[in-house]
């Protein structure tokens, strides 16, 4: 009961994030025009790049060292080790976000404003630490601030007689609620975790700079993965029209809100797996393998039903008047992409965490670099020959490319 319980907590953390832009998204589109639609999702590209840099490898490396004190009984420093992360993070998320600014004030001064406002989504992120909510297994204000927030944005949002001059209004509303409910959560763990605590460990600047250097290979393993997940808007906003930027963004919307899905379960297996010790041995055998994948078929069948899902929402809202157009052209693309979804979960499970489990991060790192390179290249080309179609095309291949390198480790190990 007490996993269904952490289970359920981790999927409405995940729902909130996962369903709102699910929702909000294909509204706005509709109330303030391809134009207006296309520089919202730009600059929310651009702020995402900086939130990918921001979070590091912590979501990885965080969960292993909170669970590690935990288990050896040094519960006094866990709430140091979150302080830690997020002074990393910090400073991580100062310097990109300067560097991203001054290139698109050079190149893109309509954009700036847009971009500096989407900021307060990655520092929302920061504060919330969902690794150290996850790792602890204290999800439940975590899980009720973020759905209070995200329903409240996405009320604000339908209430609002939107037109395509209110652009910063409603990205405003929607990075606000991330602020919120991160510095919300952030200074209600501090209270809770001061009581346990005698005191809070001052946390020194070479404790940050070394725990920087340990995450680094998985960091930019991380980097590599987004130059092919994130890096298509910005693409085809160089090479193609608005309106392809408009629909392509939607659609890529809706796939990674069902990517998102599965976060709940990649969460709570890989917590499982690390409590397990299944990597104390380092040794990539049979049983290693098979762990990984009963770990991971529950996520790709609950994905099935959850398309299915999205299937019969995506007929139904086809029949009103208002919505028809815009999903009869989205649909091609998520047909397209869906099946980045099964192949994005195997990548996360045996790559992300089965390589990292048994200290292969820096061979993760080459394939995820060849695979991004190998995406930037596809995309270009394909994009400006096909629109949105060959953004879409790329995107699958991505996935499948890197499946391929991460299936050919295993396979040359294990069988």
């Amino acid at each position: 009961m007490k996993r269904i319980l952490t289970l359920f907590q981790l999927a409405v953390i995940q729902g909130g994030n996962a369903l709102f832009p699910l929702f909000a998204f294909p509204y706005i589109l509709i109330k303030v025009g391809d134009g207006a639609f296309s520089k919202i999702v730009l600059s929310e590209a651009l702020a995402m790049y900086v939130l990918t840099f921001s979070l590091y490898s912590y979501d990885i490396t965080g969960v292993s060292e909170i669970i590690g004190k935990v288990k050896t009984g040094k519960t006094a420093d866990v709430l140091a080790v979150k302080i830690k992360i997020i002074m990393a993070r910090l400073f991580v998320f100062s310097i990109i976000s300067g560097v991203i600014s001054v290139f698109i004030y050079i190149f893109d001064r309509s954009l700036i404003w847009c971009f500096i406002l989407w900021l307060m989504l990655p520092l929302g992120t920061i504060f919330q630490s969902n690794f150290f909510h996850q790792a602890t297994n204290s999800n439940k204000t975590l899980a009720l601030l973020v759905t209070f927030f995200r329903v409240t944005s996405l009320i604000i949002l339908l209430v609002s007689d939107l037109n395509k001059n209110d652009v910063y209004f409603i990205i405003f509303v929607m990075s606000a609620s991330y602020l919120a409910s991160g510095l919300i959560t952030f200074f209600s763990s501090l209270i809770k975790y001061r009581r346990i605590c005698n005191s809070i460990k001052i946390v020194h600047p070479s404790e940050i700079f070394m725990s920087l250097k340990n995450g680094f290979v998985l960091f930019l393993s991380n980097i590599c993965v987004i130059l092919y997940r994130n890096s298509n808007v910005v693409i085809l906003g160089l090479v193609s029209t608005p309106s392809a930027v408009a629909m392509y963004a939607t659609a890529e919307k809706i796939i990674k809100s069902i990517q998102a899905l599965s976060g709940p379960l990649n969460q709570f297996y890989f917590t499982r797996l690390v409590h397990s010790n299944i990597s104390a041995s380092k040794l990539i055998d049979y049983p290693f393998f098979k762990k990984i994948w009963d770990n991971t078929k529950w996520q790709l069948a609950m994905l099935s039903l959850v398309i299915s899902c999205v299937v019969l929402l995506i007929v139904e809202l086809a029949n009103l008047a208002t919505l028809a157009k815009n999903i009869i052209n989205v649909t091609p693309l998520l047909v397209i992409m869906s099946f980045s979804i099964f192949v994005g979960v195997c990548n996360y499970m045996f790559g992300v965490v089965g390589m990292s489990l048994v200290a292969n991060e820096r061979l993760f790192l080459l394939f995820s670099c060849i695979t991004g390179c190998i995406s930037i290249g596809v995309a270009l080309l394909l994009s400006y020959k096909f629109g949105q179609f060959g953004a879409a095309v790329s995107y699958v291949m991505a996935e499948i490319t890197l499946f391929f390198f991460v299936m050919s480790f295993y396979f040359r190990r294990v069988f």
